[in-house]
């Protein structure tokens, strides 16, 4: 007899099994502790681990899921120094909002977050994808400079206009990616000014010497420095096509201001696009730590 799988791992949640596993906020919250505090409850200040100092709080006049920190004599939730910090929305509803996410390959607007989970306005929609998107492109995919076979392309969002030539995209910005094409990641940037200079920059900050570097024929790239095996082609495989398939027909139109934050959403789907919809929510989920964020922030 096949063995039932077990409903609670990454790898097999659905968004029906989601909805029945974290049907309350307590078990939305305890999913919550177990992913963020694997070894056990951490205190945000002093960072004390041990469970004879840091203590869950059972009191009747406590709300559920206070901790209790004997050294720092401050009381916390697994929420604090994140994403939900302070946040009105039930736990449960941020991780429904994060599978939601991380299953949409074309991205989803804030109009359709807001009537599927039933959020009371859009605003509380905006500011909820807003931070989630914050954390997933703060930071960039990367640890250190990509390597190997590096193929660049680039796209351009902006006004649409008939000019033709090399003016026509004066009021476009650019959006440059970057992909390993051992490790299949992208970096991506968005970029106002674009000229050849500027890119043989950005590539020398991000690509390390040696490595062989693939473009198309564009004069942008005519600056790459003479330590990279340049080689240009006709044509280079764009990585983007998702990205405009969501701008054209999910968001509709982007203002250049937020755009950054729509790439890192994009970038970070497409670096974990080898594994499930459900690893890649708990993926998500580990990054929306020690980055608490307000609207200024975001504004900002």
């Amino acid at each position: 007899m096949k063995k039932k799988a077990d409903p609670t791992l990454p790898e097999t949640f659905t968004l029906d099994n989601i909805l029945t596993t974290f049907a309350t906020d307590e078990n939305a919250r305890t999913f919550l502790e177990s992913w963020i505090w694997p070894r056990g409850p951490v205190c945000p200040r002093c960072k004390q681990t041990d469970p004879l100092r840091v203590y869950r709080m059972e009191c009747a006049s406590v709300r559920a899921g206070v901790h209790n920190c004997k050294d720092c004599r401050r009381q916390f939730t697994v929420t604090v120094n994140t994403i939900f910090e302070d946040s009105h929305i039930p736990i449960r509803k941020w991780i429904i909002g994060l599978f939601l996410m991380a299953a949409s390959k074309k991205g989803m607007s804030s109009l359709q977050f807001q009537r599927i989970l039933g959020l009371g306005s859009y605003r509380t929609a905006l500011f909820m994808t807003d931070r989630i998107r914050f954390v997933l492109q703060d930071g960039g995919p990367f640890e250190r400079k990509i390597k190997g076979h590096v193929e660049i392309d680039e796209c351009y969002y902006g006004p649409k206009t008939r000019k033709a030539g090399p003016g026509s995209k004066d009021k476009k910005v650019a959006v440059v990616g970057l992909v390993e094409r051992e490790t299949g990641q992208r970096r991506s940037y968005v970029l106002k000014r674009v000229s050849a200079d500027g890119m043989a920059k950005m590539i020398d900050e991000n690509v390390e010497d040696g490595a062989t570097i693939n473009t198309d024929a564009s004069g942008l790239y005519d600056r790459i420095p003479t330590w990279y095996d340049h080689k240009s082609v006709n044509h280079v495989e764009s990585s983007f096509s998702l990205l405009r398939r969501g701008v054209i027909g999910t968001f509709r139109s982007l203002t250049t201001k937020y755009l950054p934050l729509y790439v890192g959403e994009f970038d970070f789907r497409f670096n974990q696009r080898k594994v499930t919809d459900g690893e890649r929510m708990v993926a998500m989920l580990k990054k929306t730590t020690g980055k608490r964020t307000t609207l200024k922030a975001l504004k900002a």
